[in-house]
């Protein structure tokens, strides 16, 4: 299936908002932070668009390994994840809601940071500002477009 626009999300329950990457016929043309209903007002009438969501719903079971023992720590850890996941499960009712299509996508480490970045500006030929979530998001669209 293809698309247009492919909007890439990295779900995020931060003030800043989530990471948002969008493609147009296959370009990386814009990264940014984006507060969710900024987001999906920005693409409720838009045609041919998709979102690529990183499913971080999906990530209960990888947390485990990154306990540090420390109840309060872990506690902080556990909450700050659930808000993550909660903000992806109110973007995603927000898109059905407007019949605006998405694709969840595993989560992923690329293009995030150390050598991947070296990989993201190379795939995207992006030369501009960015920053981990944004880079997520950018992974999350590259790989539908």
């Amino acid at each position: 299936m293809k698309f247009k626009t492919v909007v890439g999300v990295d779900p995020s329950a931060a003030d800043k908002g989530h990471g948002v990457a969008v493609f147009n016929d296959g370009k990386l043309e814009s990264l940014s932070m984006m507060k969710r209903m900024e987001l999906v007002n920005t693409f409720v009438n838009k045609l041919d668009v998709v979102f690529s969501i990183e499913n971080v719903l999906a990530n209960n079971f990888q947390y485990s390994k990154h306990v540090s023992g420390k109840n309060r720590v872990d506690k902080k850890k556990m909450l700050s994840v659930g808000r993550c996941q909660q903000s992806q499960l109110e973007l995603m009712r927000d898109l059905e809601h407007y019949n605006i299509p998405y694709l969840l996508q595993t989560p992923s480490s690329k293009f995030k940071e150390g050598s991947e970045i070296d990989l993201f500006h190379r795939l995207t030929g992006w030369d501009k500002r960015s920053n981990q979530d944004t880079r997520s998001a950018a992974y999350m669209g590259f790989i539908v477009k």
